[in-house]
């Protein structure tokens, strides 16, 4: 039953992810990176404050069962009231995407057009190096937050610190998932990539190093978490819409969606089995760095379609 609820929950915030970040490329052009900064702000949101509030609520005796109950009655709640009230294209109430008075260059995503087969995708670098790129970084973050209290309780810090630190990120990284919008719409999408594999690479470089005696190591590691997590749901579209166009985005994720998504499922597998080898997670995230330096590389190699 926790191997099918796995399956359920991983499918349905694909779906939720994909659908959402479609909705945003449609209705935004010339401000489309803010805009999927500001609503994928749950992601940093979610990882820095969901975890330390469950396992507060599991030290207190509240049962798992009772505390994913809550959340997933919020989720249908929540997406009931998106059906009612939000329009997948502009252009189904009388609009144009940006609020323009004029329907905008660049083409929104009708559903209509499916220039890029899964054979021609296959043949085409730029799609491997997008599912390369986002899937390794994916893999670090499954790396990185389900194993983030084990990991540091195993190099002896006290899990009120980790605890405290994941609260503080939280509100670091809220704001930092916007900044990784707002940087997409002024440097434009690639070099925000770079920065973002860079963050990253930093990132892993934090957990490698993150000791006990090593507070601000620590503490950086933590809230590089928050700063980095917040920037790959929001460029990942961003890049798709960059290289294809907005009217191939669903078409196209699609099918970079499901080699991203066999690479996030690896995580967790990958860090059990270096673990099991070696007795410790840390030489997981020296391959976590290395990784997301594998990534930095595929971003260089992007080009426009």
């Amino acid at each position: 039953l926790y191997f099918l609820c796995l399956v359920v929950i991983n499918i349905a915030m694909t779906a939720l992810l994909v659908l959402g970040t479609a909705i945003i490329a449609n209705w935004f052009v010339s401000t489309r990176g803010r805009m999927l900064g500001f609503v994928t702000i749950g992601a940093p949101f979610s990882t820095a404050v969901c975890v330390p509030v469950i396992q507060r609520l599991l030290n207190a005796g509240v049962p798992f069962q009772t505390i994913f109950a809550v959340f997933g009655v919020a989720i249908l709640v929540f997406g009931f009231l998106a059906y009612l009230t939000v329009p997948y294209l502009p252009e189904d109430v009388g609009l144009h995407a940006d609020n323009a008075d004029h329907a905008p260059a660049e083409e929104t995503d009708s559903g209509a057009t499916a220039n890029w087969s899964l054979s021609a995708l296959v043949r085409c670098k730029e799609a491997w190096f997008i599912m390369l790129a986002f899937g390794l970084m994916m893999l670090v973050s499954n790396c990185v937050m389900p194993l983030l209290f084990p990991s540091f309780l195993e190099v002896g810090i006290s899990p009120d610190i980790v605890l405290n630190l994941m609260t503080i990120s939280a509100l670091v990284g809220i704001p930092l998932s916007y900044f990784w919008g707002w940087l997409d719409d002024k440097i434009g999408t690639k070099k925000s990539c770079y920065t973002l594999a860079v963050g990253f690479t930093l990132m892993s470089v934090g957990m490698v190093f993150a000791k006990s005696g090593n507070l601000v190591i620590v503490a950086m590691a933590v809230i590089g978490i928050a700063a980095v997590i917040g920037g790959a749901p929001n460029l990942n579209p961003s890049m798709i819409v960059n290289v294809f166009g907005a009217s191939e985005y669903l078409n196209v994720n699609r099918y970079l969606n499901i080699g991203q998504s066999i690479l996030r499922l690896l995580a967790l597998v990958m860090m059990s089995a270096i673990r099991d080898l070696t007795g410790s997670y840390t030489p997981g995230y020296v391959v976590c760095v290395i990784l997301s330096l594998i990534s930095l590389a595929c971003f260089i190699g992007i080009r426009k379609r």
